[in-house]
């Protein structure tokens, strides 16, 4: 369900310019019921991950946070891929 895109985002990860302070970004491609459940986890954790829709047909999100969150937001992600995988 939670497998990540790399074909479509450059390694993984993006920046955008925001304040100065890039932000990091992977894309995720779920099984369509994983949107909605991971949009409720991401939320949970109140601004350490935001969470898009790319493409609702084909279930393409993509994850950012910021470089100060990151060994945070990393964790959290190895977390749901071993829970997932």
């Amino acid at each position: 369900m939670f497998s990540q895109n790399n074909d479509s985002c450059e390694a993984g990860q993006g920046k955008t310019e925001l304040g100065g302070d890039p932000f990091r970004r992977r894309r995720y491609r779920l099984d369509r019921a994983g949107v909605a459940w991971l949009r409720f986890l991401v939320e949970g954790y109140d601004g350490l991950l935001f969470l898009r829709t790319l493409d609702g047909r084909e279930a393409l999100v993509e994850l950012a946070w910021s470089p100060s969150c990151g060994d945070e937001a990393e964790a959290v992600l190895a977390a749901l891929a071993a829970g997932c995988g």
